[in-house]
Protein backbone atom coordinates (compact mmCIF):
# COMPACT_ATOMS: atom_id res chain seq x y z
CA UNK A 1 0.00 0.00 0.00
CA UNK A 2 2.86 2.38 0.87
CA UNK A 3 4.47 1.78 -2.52
CA UNK A 4 1.18 2.55 -4.27
CA UNK A 5 0.76 5.81 -2.33
CA UNK A 6 4.38 6.75 -3.01
CA UNK A 7 3.94 6.10 -6.73
CA UNK A 8 0.82 8.24 -6.68
CA UNK A 9 2.69 11.16 -5.08
CA UNK A 10 5.61 10.82 -7.50
CA UNK A 11 3.19 10.65 -10.43
CA UNK A 12 1.47 13.81 -9.23
CA UNK A 13 4.84 15.57 -9.03
CA UNK A 14 6.19 14.32 -12.37
CA UNK A 15 3.06 14.65 -14.48
CA UNK A 16 1.64 18.12 -13.86
CA UNK A 17 -2.10 18.31 -14.11
CA UNK A 18 -4.89 20.58 -13.01
CA UNK A 19 -7.74 18.75 -11.38
CA UNK A 20 -9.94 21.66 -10.46
CA UNK A 21 -12.92 21.93 -12.77
CA UNK A 22 -12.50 25.67 -13.21
CA UNK A 23 -8.80 25.56 -14.15
CA UNK A 24 -8.10 28.19 -16.79
CA UNK A 25 -4.93 26.63 -18.18
CA UNK A 26 -2.52 23.79 -17.77
CA UNK A 27 0.33 24.25 -15.32
CA UNK A 28 3.34 26.15 -16.62
CA UNK A 29 6.87 26.22 -15.17
CA UNK A 30 7.90 29.56 -13.70
CA UNK A 31 11.31 31.21 -14.05
CA UNK A 32 12.84 28.80 -11.50
CA UNK A 33 11.35 25.75 -13.21
CA UNK A 34 8.75 25.16 -10.50
CA UNK A 35 5.27 24.25 -11.66
CA UNK A 36 2.40 26.59 -10.92
CA UNK A 37 -1.15 25.35 -10.49
CA UNK A 38 -4.10 27.67 -10.94
CA UNK A 39 -1.82 30.68 -10.63
CA UNK A 40 -0.32 29.79 -7.25
CA UNK A 41 2.68 27.60 -6.52
CA UNK A 42 2.10 24.04 -5.48
CA UNK A 43 -1.53 23.41 -4.61
CA UNK A 44 -4.28 21.41 -6.23
CA UNK A 45 -7.86 21.07 -5.03
CA UNK A 46 -9.99 18.30 -6.44
CA UNK A 47 -13.09 19.07 -4.42
CA UNK A 48 -14.71 22.22 -3.07
CA UNK A 49 -12.66 23.78 -0.25
CA UNK A 50 -13.45 27.13 1.32
CA UNK A 51 -11.52 30.18 0.11
CA UNK A 52 -9.95 30.61 3.55
CA UNK A 53 -8.60 27.07 3.57
CA UNK A 54 -7.35 27.48 0.00
CA UNK A 55 -5.38 30.58 0.95
CA UNK A 56 -3.96 28.87 4.05
CA UNK A 57 -2.80 25.84 2.08
CA UNK A 58 -1.31 28.19 -0.51
CA UNK A 59 0.57 30.06 2.20
CA UNK A 60 1.67 26.75 3.74
CA UNK A 61 3.34 25.77 0.46
CA UNK A 62 5.21 29.08 0.43
CA UNK A 63 6.38 28.53 4.01
CA UNK A 64 7.42 24.95 3.28
CA UNK A 65 9.46 26.08 0.29
CA UNK A 66 11.40 28.38 2.67
CA UNK A 67 12.64 25.43 4.74
CA UNK A 68 16.37 25.03 4.02
CA UNK A 69 16.96 22.29 1.46
CA UNK A 70 13.42 22.27 0.04
CA UNK A 71 13.20 22.75 -3.72
CA UNK A 72 9.44 22.39 -4.27
CA UNK A 73 6.29 21.30 -2.45
CA UNK A 74 2.79 20.28 -3.42
CA UNK A 75 -0.33 19.89 -1.31
CA UNK A 76 -3.34 17.97 -2.61
CA UNK A 77 -6.50 18.24 -0.52
CA UNK A 78 -9.62 16.13 -0.75
CA UNK A 79 -12.58 16.84 1.47
CA UNK A 80 -14.29 13.69 2.75
CA UNK A 81 -17.56 12.87 4.45
CA UNK A 82 -16.03 12.44 7.90
CA UNK A 83 -12.32 13.13 7.42
CA UNK A 84 -10.50 14.94 4.65
CA UNK A 85 -7.18 13.88 3.15
CA UNK A 86 -4.07 16.00 2.77
CA UNK A 87 -1.28 14.66 0.57
CA UNK A 88 1.98 16.55 0.93
CA UNK A 89 4.92 15.92 -1.39
CA UNK A 90 8.22 17.68 -0.72
CA UNK A 91 11.12 17.72 -3.17
CA UNK A 92 14.55 18.47 -1.72
CA UNK A 93 17.60 20.01 -3.43
CA UNK A 94 20.20 17.53 -2.29
CA UNK A 95 20.08 14.08 -0.77
CA UNK A 96 19.69 14.50 2.98
CA UNK A 97 19.80 11.59 5.37
CA UNK A 98 16.53 9.88 6.25
CA UNK A 99 16.59 11.61 9.65
CA UNK A 100 17.03 15.03 7.97
CA UNK A 101 14.20 14.24 5.52
CA UNK A 102 11.94 13.36 8.47
CA UNK A 103 12.88 16.64 10.16
CA UNK A 104 11.93 18.54 6.99
CA UNK A 105 8.58 16.70 6.87
CA UNK A 106 8.00 17.35 10.58
CA UNK A 107 8.65 21.08 10.08
CA UNK A 108 6.28 21.19 7.10
CA UNK A 109 3.50 19.40 8.99
CA UNK A 110 3.87 21.77 11.95
CA UNK A 111 3.83 24.82 9.67
CA UNK A 112 0.55 23.71 8.13
CA UNK A 113 -0.85 23.10 11.63
CA UNK A 114 0.38 26.52 12.78
CA UNK A 115 -1.31 28.33 9.90
CA UNK A 116 -4.59 26.57 10.57
CA UNK A 117 -4.13 27.26 14.29
CA UNK A 118 -4.74 30.91 13.45
CA UNK A 119 -8.36 30.00 12.62
CA UNK A 120 -10.90 29.84 15.44
CA UNK A 121 -11.80 26.23 14.74
CA UNK A 122 -8.26 24.81 15.13
CA UNK A 123 -5.44 24.91 17.66
CA UNK A 124 -1.82 25.13 16.53
CA UNK A 125 0.90 22.55 17.16
CA UNK A 126 2.70 22.10 20.46
CA UNK A 127 5.37 19.75 21.82
CA UNK A 128 2.93 16.81 21.97
CA UNK A 129 0.69 17.48 18.96
CA UNK A 130 0.86 18.57 15.33
CA UNK A 131 -2.30 20.65 15.87
CA UNK A 132 -6.02 19.96 15.83
CA UNK A 133 -6.20 20.28 12.01
CA UNK A 134 -5.16 16.63 11.94
CA UNK A 135 -8.24 15.69 13.96
CA UNK A 136 -10.25 16.48 10.81
CA UNK A 137 -7.74 15.43 8.14
CA UNK A 138 -5.61 12.38 7.47
CA UNK A 139 -2.17 13.34 6.16
CA UNK A 140 0.24 11.51 3.90
CA UNK A 141 3.67 13.13 3.53
CA UNK A 142 6.56 12.09 1.32
CA UNK A 143 10.01 13.58 0.90
CA UNK A 144 11.70 12.95 -2.44
CA UNK A 145 14.85 13.92 -4.29
CA UNK A 146 14.64 15.79 -7.61
CA UNK A 147 15.22 12.46 -9.37
CA UNK A 148 12.14 10.99 -7.64
CA UNK A 149 13.89 8.82 -5.05
CA UNK A 150 11.75 8.43 -1.95
CA UNK A 151 13.60 9.42 1.22
CA UNK A 152 10.74 8.97 3.68
CA UNK A 153 7.00 8.45 3.72
CA UNK A 154 4.80 9.14 6.73
CA UNK A 155 1.15 9.31 7.67
CA UNK A 156 -1.00 10.89 10.35
CA UNK A 157 -4.47 9.48 10.76
CA UNK A 158 -7.11 11.56 12.47
CA UNK A 159 -7.64 8.82 15.05
CA UNK A 160 -3.96 8.58 16.13
CA UNK A 161 -2.70 12.16 15.97
CA UNK A 162 0.95 11.18 15.57
CA UNK A 163 3.10 10.47 12.54
CA UNK A 164 3.94 6.92 11.55
CA UNK A 165 6.96 6.50 9.27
Amino acid sequence: MKKLLCLFLVFMMVVPCAVAEDAKSLPQPDEEGKTTYLGEVGWLFNEDVSAIKESLFDEAVRWIEEIPGVYDACIIVKEGNKYGDINLAIVVDSTPTVAEAKDIADSAIRQIGMLFGMMDEYEGPNAKSFGTLYDDYNLLVGVFTKSGKQLCLGAITSSRGRITW
